[in-house]
């Protein structure tokens, strides 16, 4: 076939699966159509690694991490200068099909990539280790609980996909509140709401159900690419990646890694930092080894990737690669480092720079504890993730996310990966990993991170941290010196490491059998899998009443109903077990509060006061400890429109309907909307904030 053949065959193809209706067909298989979604959704960065990293031969599959990061730069992009402009979102979809469309014509131009044999049996159980590594993590990684921050990520879902233009305008509260300008840059949900759509799933059942079990493979593949660029042999790269998952999966606590890896992946910090940055420090790494064209601009685009999926992890990972740039240019004396840093510096200045906009929008964003501590903002999780040395300005991550165990054996492979930097390239990799963390551990030097950082964020450094290729850095230093002894423990340590893939895989079956065994101290939600998940969202939402699984087609219900009874906006208040999660089914919905009252500030742009009042207030309304006439009086005074029940809502029934006249627009389950009428019950005219 001819290369213009070729060329308008792929990117008919492309046009075929991206615009026709194949959704439907694969309605019995919604894990089918939310792979083929953020498959289709890469594609566009699958091009574009093909076109500039052409130097390794690397199978498709190796290369789906860089193209979920290309694909989220492209996106960002889009969505960025979208705002700016006040665009319609179909010009990201549209943007993203034409990048796709262009790098896929110029891949076809190429021809076919080589193909990457594996030959012998020894690269066959490699493959098959790191397989069941992938397929393992994905498993454990399967977590179908909602909570905290994925109300809002999947709110701004919603959001991008209603919109008729886009901006930095709030979500959830409405009117014309800006978003901290931190966040201008954060479109993994831009992200998010493409692949939902591709795959013809709703934003909770994508995230909650199907999204972290995909996304964990490729922060399997991530990583062992990563080792392999570092100069890892593949058995190396493939023990590497396994205990990667073993060491995450006894970092268990609320506070802890591991924690975050298994039940929060789909979040934009945790994957950029799971996944996304393993793949640009393999970028950086080929820079590094004196790649330059297309390779550069490989490293400039993914950074930028970064950049625009989350500010925080932007910071972190600007802190290890700079720091593993650094080592290169003192200890190996490496010139190539001076063109990492040249890529990294510009990015991560322009992206720093935009939360100096001068805006209206308040930010709790604090640079030290004294300051939080004044703005009585020192509690909660915040107070339990810091350390601070009392009677001074020093502070670190605390031991509840760094327990001391953990921190004795960091420490001990950091001066292992010091003593060898100037030889070993992974050791200068393992020793700008741990080396940052100790940073932010130590107090002394914790408060200087944190205001880069802020101190509320210094414990998500430990996501940074290299623990399966540090883990195996060690090994091989021990292997390496029992394998030289003549007596029989050289023979054992030979054979072991012949079969050290195996052995990994022994090893993480062993640790899952541990963890399950004791559920009640790790409570992996993996574990806890109900016979219903795929009909029931759990949603775990922070107040004292009992939360029932809410069935998917009763939300989406609630959802259409809000979407065809509204024009554009209206003021909708939910009781607690479905209150945080309205603005995921419609964006037409404004609250009265949203998850606490700090998350209500944060949206609103209320002072802080205000917004507990408020809180209480709406807490003692749902309970039934208002009064009927302050009920009535509280509902008015917000203008509420619309009341979404969870339960049979004696608060509600408690109040005559002379005093507040009602109708019921929806019943479904336990769901029912219900539309408040003005006084006298007469039609009331649609309510249009602008």
């Amino acid at each position: 076939m001819s290369p213009r053949a070729r060329r308008i065959v792929v990117v008919a193809a492309w046009a075929a699966t991206w615009a026709l209706p194949w959704q439907g067909a694969l309605d019995p298989w919604p894990w089918l159509r939310a792979a083929l979604g953020l498959l289709l959704f890469c594609t566009p960065g699958l091009a574009l690694s093909r076109l500039l990293d052409r130097c390794e031969p690397r199978a498709a599959i190796a290369r789906l991490p860089d193209a979920l990061l290309f694909g989220a730069a492209v996106t960002g992009l889009l969505g960025f200068a979208g705002s700016v402009l006040a665009l319609p979102p179909l010009v990201v979809s549209a943007g993203l099909w034409l990048a796709g469309a262009a790098a896929l014509a110029a891949a076809a131009t190429r021809g076919l990539p080589p193909r990457t044999a594996v030959a012998g049996w020894p690269a066959v159980l490699e493959v098959l280790a790191l397989g069941c590594t992938a397929l393992a993590t994905a498993r454990l990684c399967f977590a179908p609980v909602m909570g905290a921050d994925d109300m809002t990520y999947v709110a701004r879902m919603t959001w991008f996909q209603e919109t008729p233009a886009l901006g930095f305008q709030a979500i959830i509260f409405g009117g014309a509140t800006v978003i901290s300008p931190r966040d201008w840059l954060a479109f993994w949900p831009l992200a998010e709401a493409l692949i939902a759509s591709l795959a013809g799933l709703h934003g909770l059942q994508l995230t909650t159900l199907y999204l972290g079990p995909l996304l964990a493979p490729l922060s399997v593949l991530a990583v062992y690419s990563l080792a392999r660029a570092l100069g890892m042999s593949r058995r190396a790269a493939v023990v590497a990646t396994t205990l990667q998952v073993v060491l995450l999966l006894f970092l268990h606590t609320r506070d802890e890694p591991g924690r975050h890896f298994f039940q929060r992946l789909t979040e934009d910090k945790f994957l950029a930092l799971y996944v996304l940055g393993p793949v640009v420090l393999r970028l950086a790494t080929r820079v590094l080894d004196g790649e330059r064209g297309p390779m550069l601009a490989a490293l400039a685009l993914g950074w930028t990737g970064v950049a625009l999926v989350h500010p925080t992890a932007l910071g972190i990972l600007f802190l290890v690669v700079g720091a593993f740039a650094g080592l290169e240019l003192v200890a190996a004396r490496n010139l190539h480092a001076l063109r990492v840093l040249a890529i990294l510096l510009p990015i991560t200045a322009l992206a720093a720079s935009v939360r100096f906009v001068p805006t209206e929008a308040r930010s709790p964003a604090y640079f030290d504890v004294e300051s939080a501590l004044q703005a009585n903002a020192m509690r909660g999780a915040r107070e339990r993730r810091v350390d601070v040395v009392p009677g001074t300005r020093f502070y670190g991550i605390s031991k509840r996310s760094a327990p001391p165990l953990w921190r004795a054996l960091g420490g001990f492979a950091l001066l292992l990966a010091l003593a060898r930097s100037r030889r070993d390239r992974v050791a200068r990799y393992v020793a700008a990993g741990l080396g940052v963390a100790a940073l932010a551990i130590v107090p002394q030097t914790g408060w200087l991170v944190g205001k880069l950082l802020t101190p509320f964020h210094l414990w998500r450094i430990l996501a940074a941290v290299p623990y399966g290729i540090a883990a195996t850095f060690i090994l091989r230093l021990l292997a390496g010196r029992l394998a030289i002894r003549p007596d029989g423990a050289g023979g054992l340590v030979r054979r072991a490491a012949a079969l050290a893939p195996p052995l990994a895989l022994v090893v993480l079956a062993a640790s899952v059998a541990w963890v399950a065994a004791h559920q009640r101290t790790f409570r992996l939600a993996a574990l806890e899998i109900p016979d219903s998940w795929q009909e029931s969202l759990d949603a775990r939402v922070k107040f004292d009443r009992s939360r029932p699984r809410l069935p998917f087609a009763d939300l989406l219900a609630v959802a259409r109903t809000l979407d065809d009874v509204v024009d554009e906006r209206a003021v909708v208040l939910g009781e607690p077990e479905i209150n945080s999660l309205i603005p995921s089914l419609s964006a037409k919905a404004v609250l009265v509060a949203f998850r606490s009252p700090a998350q209500t500030t944060l949206h609103s742009g209320m002072p802080m006061e205000r917004a507990r009042k408020t809180w209480r207030t709406y807490q003692k309304l749902v309970t039934g400890e208002l009064s009927a006439d302050a009920a009535v009086d509280f509902l008015r005074a917000h203008d509420v429109r619309f009341v979404v029940t969870a339960t049979h809502a004696p608060w509600l029934a408690a109040i005559g309907e002379d005093a507040l006249p009602r109708r019921t627009v929806l019943t479904s389950g336990a769901l029912r909307v219900v539309e408040l009428l003005p006084p006298g019950g007469g039609p009331r005219a649609r309510l249009q904030v602008g």
